[in-house]
């Protein structure tokens, strides 16, 4: 059954997606990164920001704070998401959803950053992928 409603950040008609979280229920739309990115984009053509690619920001914001105070963000970050799935996990104050997608895009940007800083990829792929085949033998 397809359930359509307004989206309240456009007010484009959209199919709506059901979804379970933690025993709550929410409504996700079909097109929440479009709609973001479109807001975005309007935001920052009125207040004259610069149109920037997504690694030179991560570039530019490693330069404007440093390593050091980056680093320590990164931490902040990682710390506020463990933080916010406790409560989840633990129904505490009823984090929902919305504050965990928060802190996962935050923890994800400075993690790109961090990727800048330690830029042996090649290395992390490897040993992603020996960790990924130890879990698909425990699956």
């Amino acid at each position: 059954m397809n359930i359509v409603r307004r989206c309240k950040r456009c007010g484009v008609l959209q199919d709506i997606g059901f979804m379970h979280y933690n025993n709550q229920v929410g409504w996700l739309c079909d097109h929440r990164q479009s709609c973001s990115i479109r807001l975005y984009n309007e935001k920052r053509e009125k207040t004259g920001c610069e149109k920037v690619k997504e690694r030179d920001l991560y570039k530019k914001a490693l330069l404007k704070w440093g390593t050091d105070a980056q680093i320590q963000m990164t931490i902040e970050e990682c710390a506020e998401l463990i933080v916010v799935l406790a409560k989840a996990n633990r129904n505490i104050n009823g984090s929902t959803y919305e504050e965990i997608t928060e802190e996962l895009a935050d923890v994800l940007i400075m993690i790109k950053q961090m990727e800048l800083l330690f830029p042996n990829l090649e290395k992390v792929k490897e040993i992603k992928l020996k960790k990924l085949g130890e879990l698909l033998c425990h699956i």
